[in-house]
């Protein structure tokens, strides 16, 4: 969806969506980077025990989307100041 509101030229010139939707794109990179490396290169030597990181994660960015759906606009901790130091916010 974020990636959506990023190419869509009406939408991506609406300053509250395309500030979610940098945020959502990135967020949702860095899960899976998480995922992958929790799954492939820890899954051997862990053997699941830290399955639940991804679903606490989840979870993070249920709340972090409905502060979006309520119109406030929100930092996530690292990721944001990152984002805006590339000026992709």
């Amino acid at each position: 969806m974020a990636i959506i509101i990023l190419l869509v030229q009406e939408m991506k010139n609406r300053p509250l969506q395309k500030y979610h939707a940098v945020q959502a794109l990135a967020v949702n990179i860095v899960l899976w980077v998480i995922v992958f490396v929790l799954s492939c290169v820890l899954g051997a030597i862990t053997a699941g025990c830290l399955g639940w990181v991804p679903a606490i994660l989840w979870l993070v960015t249920l709340y972090w989307g409905w502060q979006a759906y309520q119109g406030k606009y929100f930092e996530i901790p690292a990721l944001t100041q990152f984002l805006k130091g590339q000026n992709w916010l």
